[in-house]
């Protein structure tokens, strides 16, 4: 089992709820995430090893990574990150689950070598909304 670093419980316990309820859907989890050594980790073994453990760990849920990208600059905010992924999840209990599965360790040691900070967003995986 994984440890989870910098929890937000209050809306952890909310998808927690909704994993553990009979109105549980699937959730698409935006990833921010900020790298050791920068873009430049992006390059590395360890960064291909990282990829390794997110696509076992997320197979073993059912999960996918439906896009990513390299981030080229913030016009605005001064927040760091190096890359983006979407990841779709075809339940709130997919994604509680990923800390139990068998590739979670392995996962966590991976992403321990290169990600230095992730910010996780629950969004909707249906609906874009038009301004």
């Amino acid at each position: 089992m994984a440890e989870i670093p910098n929890i937000n419980m209050d809306t952890f316990e909310k998808v927690s709820g909704i994993a553990n309820s009979n109105s549980d859907s699937p959730v698409l989890m935006l990833n921010l995430n900020t790298y050791f050594d920068g873009r430049k980790t992006m390059s590395s073994p360890a960064y291909s090893e990282y990829n390794a453990a997110v696509d076992a760990v997320l197979r073993e849920v059912e999960a996918k990574v439906i896009w990513r990208s390299p981030v080229y600059g913030q016009p605005v905010g001064d927040q760091i990150v190096d890359e983006i992924l979407a990841v779709w999840y075809p339940t709130h209990k997919a994604f509680v689950e990923l800390k139990n599965v068998p590739s979670s360790s392995r996962f966590a040691e991976a992403k321990n070598k290169v990600v230095r900070n992730a910010i996780i967003h629950r969004c909707n995986p249906y609906t874009l909304e038009r301004i």
